[in-house]
């Protein structure tokens, strides 16, 4: 939701279910100072990189932007240049939410899921 106390709220009930290490948490974004964009009460992981935030993924998308699938070792290094790292698929089918930001370092066999801009 656009609201971060409620989204806290649902990570906190998330994690007793599932835990917290299975639990990723994104900040809803704006116009605030860059140590606000996320604060010590979050529950979840930080999703997709230190800089991700819900309004750049829609604004993203609002723009044109669509989510694209490239093998993670034979990638073109343009198109990850200005795309969001979301996903790696192993080859098992087994995603794993990407956390560090910068341009992932993919395993031969598995594939990258990222929202490339327009």
């Amino acid at each position: 939701s656009g609201v971060e106390e409620l989204n806290t709220l649902w990570t906190e009930r998330l994690a007793e279910v599932v835990g917290r290490a299975n639990v990723y948490q994104l900040p809803v974004g704006g116009k605030r100072d860059a140590e606000d964009r996320w604060r010590g009460d979050t529950v979840g992981r930080r999703a997709f990189g230190p800089d991700a935030d819900q309004q750049q993924i829609e604004a993203m998308l609002a723009s044109g932007g669509k989510f694209v699938v490239v093998g993670a070792t034979e990638h073109d290094t343009d198109l990850l240049a200005d795309a969001l790292p979301l996903f790696e698929v192993s080859d098992t089918g087994d995603p794993v939410v990407l956390t560090g930001g910068g341009p992932p370092q993919g395993r031969a066999g598995h594939w990258l899921v990222v929202l490339s801009p327009a």
